[in-house]
């Protein structure tokens, strides 16, 4: 649960404020059990990501966001690679999923993730599930 609190400020402004996600979407029964990562620029929490393993047993990246003011430093690539080597290092699973929305479609594909299955709406968004593999 460390840093959860920097994280659910940034999710509120990304996802409920900036995306009009419901605020009971946005916050699950997966975050008390996630581990919660945030990037800090001059000290200041300006992106966010959980790492968590859902109800099928599979490992999941989620809730990934950079703050408007930031997005155009790069951060997310950063932030990409950190949560990659972490779940490598950490978690040392065969397989890492994530629920990316359509327009970041391109830029998960390359860090070497797969689309599968059919798109479909989170919090009204459209959205495919992609997976990459070690």
């Amino acid at each position: 649960m460390m840093f959860f609190l920097e994280a659910k400020k940034i999710r509120d402004v990304v996802f409920v404020k900036e995306q009009e996600c419901p605020i009971n979407e946005e916050f699950d029964k997966y975050d008390n059990v996630s581990y919660h990562i945030v990037g800090f620029l001059n000290k200041k929490p300006v992106c966010c990501a959980k790492i968590l393993k859902k109800k099928d047993e599979k490992w999941y990246l989620g809730r990934i966001a950079v703050l408007k003011e930031n997005r155009d430093q790069n951060l997310v690539f950063d932030l990409m690679k950190y949560l990659i080597e972490f779940f490598i290092k950490n978690i040392n699973q065969k397989e890492l999923y994530l629920n990316a929305q359509i327009y970041a479609l391109n830029f998960y594909k390359k860090l070497n993730f797969n689309e599968i299955g059919e798109t479909f709406f989170e919090a009204n968004i459209e959205h495919i599930k992609m997976v990459r593999f070690f």
